[in-house]
């Protein structure tokens, strides 16, 4: 063999080494996972359920004086594990927690409040026994007059290329879906820090993105109305020690 022979082999050699440390270096991407954010405000914590496909609707209840404020999972197809400790499997229909975000805000949700959960969802894999798992955080809502600067704590995200990860925070004071606009204060931090003073109910949505991965969870602030006192309150004890009460110009004895 001459060679050129040899030169030409080695030079297919060379070649296929440097595609192959090019290949080993790549990054592979898969969906970003475990993206949501909580806070807490008096009776807080979590709730979470399991219904086969035919067994619907998925019944989730938070306690007395309390509401739904994040959605952390919500898969319905085929995920593994078991509550606290879901993991999205193989088969999972895309807009499972878009779905379940309707839940934000509520004491009690039923998903779907009519209908099959394929109507609902769409079926990610027909002919596969599926079931719907969801695990909501709740806590307590905040009076219009009282609400406090308040963090809300993020978690860390896995998925996407696994390297870096950014954050941007935004606001609607529409609903959960519309109305998204920048945040005041620092929006691209793990953890958002809502001023003190919100007058009213707040969807904050934090949007994680991890290569060319994204993912987004909502937080819900609610604000009710502050405790509204009377215009006049009076209170008057006759001859006998007995209390007449006054409020508004009505009278109890």
């Amino acid at each position: 063999m001459n060679q050129n022979y040899f030169t030409f082999k080695n030079s297919w050699m060379i070649l296929l080494l440097l595609i192959s440390s090019f290949s080993f270096g790549q990054t592979t991407e898969v969906p970003i996972n475990n993206n949501y954010a909580s806070y807490t405000h008096g009776v807080s914590g979590e709730a979470g359920n399991t219904v086969g496909e035919n067994n619907g609707p998925l019944i989730l209840t938070a306690p007395a004086g309390s509401v739904f404020i994040n959605v952390r999972f919500a898969s319905y197809g085929s995920p593994s594990g078991t509550y606290p400790d879901f993991l999205i499997g193989s088969c999972h229909a895309t807009n499972s927690r878009t779905v379940t975000t309707g839940l934000l805000g509520n004491t009690t949700a039923k998903i779907p409040a009519s209908g099959s959960f394929n109507e609902t969802f769409g079926d990610p894999c027909s002919g596969t026994l599926k079931t719907y798992d969801v695990a909501a955080t709740y806590t307590e809502p905040f009076c219009s007059n009282s609400a406090p600067e308040i963090t809300i704590t993020g978690s860390t995200p896995t998925g996407g290329n696994g390297i870096t990860y950014t954050y941007l925070w935004e606001m609607s004071t529409t609903n959960a879906t519309t109305g998204y606009g920048s945040v005041s204060g620092i929006n691209n931090a793990k953890d958002y820090l809502v001023p003190p003073g919100t007058k009213q109910t707040t969807w904050y949505r934090r949007t994680v993105t991890s290569g060319t991965e994204s993912d987004a969870t909502i937080v819900i602030v609610q604000v009710t109305g502050a405790p509204v006192a009377p215009a006049s309150f009076t209170a008057e004890v006759n001859n006998q020690g007995n209390t007449t009460l006054s409020v508004n110009g009505v009278r109890w004895e």
